[in-house]
């Protein structure tokens, strides 16, 4: 069990950082990340409520929303967020393709049957490209396999992946854009281009690199 596990709330050591994890609704279990330093705070993958949201930031101004692929689950509230105070959602240039459409999106298996077609604070990523908002530095990290639009996003030393590696596993291939291959190379990716950071998954518990490196078997299986 990594040691990271079942801890909602990190400390980044010599920062000011804080990250708190909020799991969405049931049956998807998607992680919402709140982080914020200072005042400021943005949030990846908005699937609780904005209100929920701002409660448990405790007044902190949320700069910005970053969506790691356009599946309902992980972008579920996106719409109330940019009703809110937010100033810009961050997502793949591929990732509106699904997000504004309820099949591609899969949000015809949730109660969700509005699109998300509100692109009046959308900016789209550029791999590599680094995004400052606020205290914030965030480099997005194009990780296409779960989906084609997947998007990983490192910050200092943290890594939030979507549905591309998890603890223990990683993001299944069987789905709409999915591709086996992609997420092979991606992986791959991550793991030369980070491979000592701590790991913030779409779903289940946070874990280390290290510690996938060592213990993950479909890792094991492409290095």
């Amino acid at each position: 069990m990594p040691a990271f596990m079942g801890m909602n709330i990190m400390q980044a050591l010599n920062s000011k950082i804080n990250i708190k994890r909020i799991v969405g609704f049931q049956p998807f279990d998607a992680n919402c990340y709140l982080i914020s330093d200072g005042k400021d705070a943005i949030v990846i993958d908005p699937c609780i409520p904005y209100k929920e949201a701002k409660e448990a930031l405790k007044g902190k101004t949320i700069r910005a929303v970053f969506v790691t692929h356009g599946h309902i689950d992980h972008f579920y509230f996106l719409q109330e967020y940019i009703k809110g105070e937010i100033e810009a959602v961050y997502y793949h240039p591929k990732a509106y393709d699904k997000m504004s459409n309820l099949r591609k999106s899969y949000a015809v298996l949730t109660p969700q049957k509005i699109a998300f077609t509100d692109t009046s604070k959308s900016v789209v990523l550029v791999d590599h490209q680094l995004v400052t908002m606020g205290a914030f530095q965030i480099l997005p990290i194009f990780t296409p396999g779960h989906s084609n639009c997947s998007v990983s996003y490192l910050l200092g030393e943290h890594l939030f992946t979507g549905d591309t590696l998890f603890y223990q596993s990683v993001g299944r291939t069987d789905l709409y854009t999915s591709s086996s291959t992609d997420l092979s190379k991606s992986l791959k990716m991550l793991i030369t281009e980070c491979p000592d950071v701590i790991l913030y998954p779409g779903h289940e518990d946070i874990t280390t690199m290290k510690e996938e490196i060592e213990s993950n078997p479909y890792l094991k299986e492409i290095t």
